[in-house]
């Protein structure tokens, strides 16, 4: 089953926080089971800070998702991964673009 984060409310306006979505998209192809994808548009995706997790996305003990950014950037913050993969087999992820803001690490004045 495919799974587009733009229908569980994902904006991709780049300024709206869009996690809450991502992750919904991510748990429905999850529960889905193996086979699933869970697909983005070519657009921008801001992820502010996740305080429940070190990661956005937390897959532990999941089999056969395909995560597909099709050139989807992703914005996320110092203060927390995208990904973490856990005993997990045939995870796919392909077509993303990482950003930050602000900037993990800065130098100077």
């Amino acid at each position: 089953m495919r799974f587009t984060v733009g229908d569980f409310g994902a904006v991709a306006d780049g300024v709206t926080d869009d996690g809450t979505a991502i992750r919904a998209a991510i748990r429905a192809a999850i529960e889905s089971g193996p086979g699933s994808m869970v697909v983005f548009e070519p657009k921008s995706y801001r992820m502010l800070r996740y305080p429940e997790a070190s990661a956005h996305i937390m897959l532990e003990g999941v089999s056969g998702i395909t995560l597909e950014g099709n050139g989807a950037t992703i914005i996320g913050t110092p203060y927390n991964g995208f990904l973490s993969v856990n005993q997990c087999e045939q995870i796919t992820m392909r077509g993303f673009v990482f950003d930050s803001d602000p900037l993990s690490f800065t130098q100077g004045d």
